[in-house]
């Protein structure tokens, strides 16, 4: 397993919340949720070398959904830790939600 940590940052004012979730060719790896604007959580199921990953918030009542450009996840053989920071900048919106 992989633990990654997933900041989320607002273009505006308030800290979001909610859910971020982690994605390798659009198959969801694992999900968390939001504390203080960042997610943590353990991938499994990546394979040792490059993996092209994603990250996509949720969105909430002020924030709109969005996510990060395709990164490389680099797995070292024997390595159970690694963490990475993608920044997935949220826009501020006075949306409404259903």
């Amino acid at each position: 397993p992989v633990s990654l940590t997933v900041t989320v940052i607002a273009d505006g004012s308030g800290v979001p919340t909610g859910a971020v979730e982690l994605k390798k060719n659009g198959v969801v790896l694992a999900t968390a949720k939001l504390s203080n604007g960042t997610a943590a959580f353990t991938a499994t199921g990546l394979a040792v070398g490059s993996n092209l990953l994603i990250a996509g918030y949720e969105g909430d009542g002020l924030h709109a959904p969005s996510a990060s450009a395709p990164f490389a996840q680099v797995v070292q053989p024997g390595q159970s830790c690694n963490v990475f920071k993608p920044l997935s900048a949220a826009t501020t919106l006075p949306t409404a939600r259903p």
